[in-house]
């Protein structure tokens, strides 16, 4: 397995009670005072940060028109209520009423993830119970990595690019688990010489290598040039740490492949 060059990791314990404030100067250091777009999920949590730290009569209106079913009894509409219950849950107490609505979501959501999940192992062919047994700390690590996986913006700017869990399984599944897991045609497909943890590094570091020309690409995209994907392949394959990497992001930044060819 190889490592990927110039990184060093370090661990930083998750602060429950810091991590609204810490999201509020995200949002407002990066996004705001940068004029940076926010994905429809972040405009969300953004909407419930402030509406949980001002008054009511302080909430400009562009988040009184998004967020609010009905302004004036205070209903707020389910996705950013669930939103503000997140953050209340992480530094207070909730009734009891709040904590199964919750709950309920948590487990709708997690079921989710994992239907996903089972949805690109199906596609590869491989059978989990005969090679459970095996490889069960593997895929014990990537179910917990499924679970914990939220929507992330790769490339900050007013055209962010993203992956979202469906592609991050896609990359995950047929890159990884394909070449791991798999026999036959399976061992033929491209793959990564990388440890599980490492993919995402290994992604931003390409992406950050290439951030200038990605960036010029979707420019033209927003001025109407043209509304192609973005394309790395073939002879214009990406070279990064002596291989070279397959990228592939479609015409609204949504990252939809990459792996080493």
């Amino acid at each position: 397995m190889k490592e990927i060059p110039n990184i060093i990791k370090i661990g930083v314990p998750f602060n429950r009670e810091a991590y609204e404030a810490l999201r509020f100067r995200y949002y407002m250091d990066v996004k705001v005072k940068n004029g940076y777009t926010f994905r429809f999920d972040e405009f969300d949590e953004f909407c419930a940060i402030v509406i949980r730290n001002l008054s009511k009569d302080m909430l400009p209106k562009y988040i009184i028109d998004y967020a609010f079913d009905d302004f004036e009894t205070f209903k707020l509409k389910k996705k950013i209520f669930l939103y503000t219950l997140r953050l209340k849950s992480l530094k207070e107490k909730l009734t009891k009423e709040e904590d199964d609505i919750l709950n309920e979501y948590y487990i709708n959501r997690i079921n989710l993830k994992y239907e996903l999940f089972a949805k690109e192992i199906k596609k590869t062919g491989i059978k989990l119970k005969e090679i459970s047994e095996k490889y069960q700390d593997d895929l014990d690590n990537l179910k917990k990595i499924c679970g914990d996986f939220e929507t992330e913006t790769l490339i900050e700017w007013f055209f962010p690019v993203y992956w979202d869990l469906e592609r991050f399984l896609h990359i995950f599944v047929k890159h990884v688990l394909e070449t791991k897991f798999g026999e036959g045609q399976f061992k033929k497909r491209t793959f990564f010489q990388y440890q599980f943890r490492d993919i995402r590094i290994l992604l931003k570091q390409v992406l950050k290598q290439e951030e200038q020309s990605i960036k010029d690409h979707f420019l033209e995209v927003k001025m109407n040039m043209h509304n192609k994907d973005y394309h790395r392949y073939g002879s214009k394959a990406i070279l990064y740490n002596n291989d070279r990497y397959k990228l592939h992001i479609n015409n609204e930044g949504r990252l939809l492949s990459f792996h080493q060819v």
